[in-house]
């Protein structure tokens, strides 16, 4: 029994860095993506990226969908789940999280650095809210884990705050990117819930339906654009009129006047595959571990990002954001080590859950005939 557990482990462990890499590779890219696609686009308004992303998404996941349906991947059990409202609630608050923070991420309103630690907040926010609405039950080592992960991320705001005194810079906007993390947060626990009313539901399947759902919302919602002092037009015509330029600088970038439109499709592609990775990884997270698992593992994401920027000076530069200087790189070379010991911390808790939970199942009444008996 003992080597069997042992195995168990091993395999949840392999399963758990490949998830991880995941969700670290699809986060970090969006967050590169978002601020090159907002730079490539230019003054025609962050809308069309909501409406892009999502159509984009749907062309490449929905194929699948329909292949998986045909193989009896994606079952009756799965489409006539009775929860329903919960995948659209789940794709709802993904969208307001797409929906606020997209125009706060453009670098001339919230500093790159600055962006990569409001990201954090969804750790503090992911344990808040699922032991509110899941009753999650933590371990102390978990607490733990998850406060020095935070701690290494608040080191980080260190350079970052010396740019609030630039004149340029409203603090509006880093509270609007704070605000728009609580509906992804709130998205992320009810998708959690969904896997612990349907263990088996198939990931495609839920991301069909987000993009769907979100594509559909950008729709109904294209008037927050002219929303005075938020949005990007000041007019129901304006909008229409940056819109035809966006899907000009998208489709055929040949026609603009803007040189960036060369590289709209390409950075709008990668940025949808970021997404598609980030949703699939994050809902095997979901499935093997949880929530707030997932957050702490992102935790990476935004100082990859950083790094990204910082080797690569001239996209920093083409995308409006300013150079980093030795003290950034310092700030957050150590938030790095900070936020590993954090995760291995928080990762520990996790296995002793686990374990705890193995030690209370009663194996030898679970192999007694009368189980197996009809």
């Amino acid at each position: 029994m003992q080597e069997k557990l042992k195995s168990s482990s091993e395999i949840t462990n392999f399963k758990f860095i490949s998830i991880s890499c995941g969700v670290v590779g699809g986060m970090a890219g969006m967050i590169i993506m978002l601020p090159l696609f907002l730079a490539a686009i230019g003054d025609n308004g962050p809308y069309f990226i909501l409406s892009c992303n999502t159509l984009l998404i749907i062309l490449m996941i929905w194929p699948a969908r329909f292949y998986r349906i045909y193989k009896g991947i994606i079952t009756s059990k799965m489409r006539e789940y009775d929860k329903f409202y919960k995948i659209i609630i789940m794709a709802f608050g993904n969208f307001l999280n797409n929906l606020i923070v997209t125009p706060a991420s453009h670098l001339k309103n919230t500093p790159g650095a600055l962006q990569a630690l409001l990201q954090q907040f969804f750790i503090p926010f992911t344990v808040i809210i699922s032991k509110l609405v899941l009753k999650k039950q933590y371990f102390k080592i978990q607490y733990l884990g998850a406060l020095i992960t935070f701690i290494g991320c608040l080191l980080s705001i260190g350079p970052s705050l010396l740019k609030i005194s630039d004149d340029d810079f409203k603090i509006i906007w880093p509270i609007i990117y704070i605000i728009g993390l609580v509906p992804g947060v709130a998205a992320s626990i009810i998708e959690e819930s969904i896997f612990q009313d349907f263990p088996e539901m198939d990931y495609i399947y839920l991301l069909s339906w987000d993009c769907f759902i979100q594509f559909i919302s950008s729709i109904v919602f294209f008037w927050s654009d002219i929303i005075p002092g938020y949005g990007s037009s000041e007019s129901f015509s304006e909008f229409f009129t940056k819109f035809g330029n966006s899907l000009i600088c998208f489709l055929s970038p040949w026609n603009s006047d803007s040189d960036k439109c060369n590289f709209c499709s390409f950075i709008a592609i990668i940025n949808a595959l970021s997404y598609v990775v980030f949703f699939l990884s994050s809902s095997m997270m979901f499935r093997y571990a949880s929530a707030t698992s997932n957050a702490i593992i992102s935790a990476f994401a935004p100082i990859i990002s950083i790094c990204f920027f910082i080797i690569f000076k001239s996209l920093n530069t083409w995308a409006g954001g300013q150079d980093y200087s030795t003290i950034d790189i310092i700030f957050y070379f150590i938030s790095v080590i900070i936020i590993s010991v954090g995760v291995v911390i928080y990762r520990k808790g996790v296995m002793a859950q686990i374990k705890s939970e193995l030690e209370q199942i009663d194996f030898n009444y679970l192999s007694e005939p009368h189980l197996t008996q009809n």
